[in-house]
């Protein structure tokens, strides 16, 4: 089987196609990397590229969760997952540590009881079978239902903006939404599940509350400043971008070429392209809507 691999940052591609892309896209490879992940042998452009990924350990997290469910030798699909934590039953906990859930019993039910889609509980749930979990998203849904819940002041620090904890986000959440969406959907929705997430409010970074000015409202280091909308929105843009792209390229097993195809060609798109002032105006909309419902809250 013949081999295409990048000369410059050593990364190897599923076909020759694939390669050719990846050498003449917009943000190309240049000169030989030194920023290597051992594990996966992936090269990247810049280190702080390879330290997110490795903070995410995307490689080794396809490795085990394959290495789990073989070791089990059982299947726990969504449908069973729903059925305990939809059930009027009361040994829901019992349950889902029957099936394998490593979590204590109040960790299940902040879960069970927080106001995440049934799917995204799903998602986290199948997240911890095995130890094979975020304990970023653990902590995460405790702080939103003591938030809920409660009418004190919150106890948790606001990321800065452009560092927002995406671990929670994991490959089983970005193989359904890349296979399930085209490029303008794929980043509204990731855009939307990071920044305007009532359940993770250590990622809303951002604040516009008014259209009529260019100025909007960003956090940095724990403190609120006021930069323009311009800038601010287009660091947005390619950090989602960004994310999409680096997951699009390790889970190529998992989505069909050409629908990555359609998806590189729209998300490397430039800011000023008129498809994607289209998408950011309406990113722009649900920012202010989100920011708006947020004050009357």
């Amino acid at each position: 089987m013949n081999e295409h691999v990048c000369k410059l940052c050593n990364y190897k591609f599923s076909s020759k196609q694939m390669l050719n892309k990846h050498e003449n896209k917009k943000n190309k490879c240049t000169q030989a990397t030194e920023f290597k992940c051992n594990n996966c042998k992936k090269c990247f452009k810049q280190k702080n590229n390879l330290i997110e990924h490795q903070r995410k350990d995307v490689c080794n997290k396809i490795k085990n969760n394959n290495e789990v469910n073989q070791e089990l030798n059982i299947m726990v699909d969504d449908k069973t997952i729903k059925e305990i934590i939809t059930s009027v039953t009361n040994n829901k906990i019992l349950l889902l540590k029957a099936i394998g859930v490593q979590l204590s019993d109040n960790d299940i039910m902040n879960i069970i009881n927080s106001e995440i889609s049934v799917q995204s509980k799903i998602i986290v749930i199948k997240s911890c079978i095995n130890k094979v979990k975020s304990n970023a998203t653990n902590s995460n849904i405790t702080n939103s239902n003591n938030t809920n819940s409660n009418n004190t002041t919150n106890n948790f620090l606001i990321n800065s903006f452009g560092k927002e904890n995406t671990d929670y986000l994991n490959n089983e959440y970005f193989i359904k939404l890349l296979n399930n969406n085209y490029g303008k959907d794929s980043f509204l929705k990731l855009s939307n599940e990071i920044y305007l997430n009532k359940d993770k409010p250590d990622n809303n970074t951002i604040k516009i509350d008014n259209l009529n000015n260019k100025y909007c409202k960003i956090i940095e280091n724990d403190k609120w400043i006021t930069t323009t909308k311009d800038k601010a929105i287009k660091d947005l843009f390619n950090r989602v971008t960004d994310i999409l792209m680096n997951f699009m390229d390790d889970l190529e097993e998992s989505i069909p070429e050409k629908r990555r195809d359609i998806i590189s060609n729209y998300l490397e798109k430039d800011v000023d392209d008129e498809y994607i002032k289209e998408t950011l105006t309406e990113l722009i909309l649900k920012i202010y809507n989100f920011t708006i419902n947020d004050l009357k809250n």
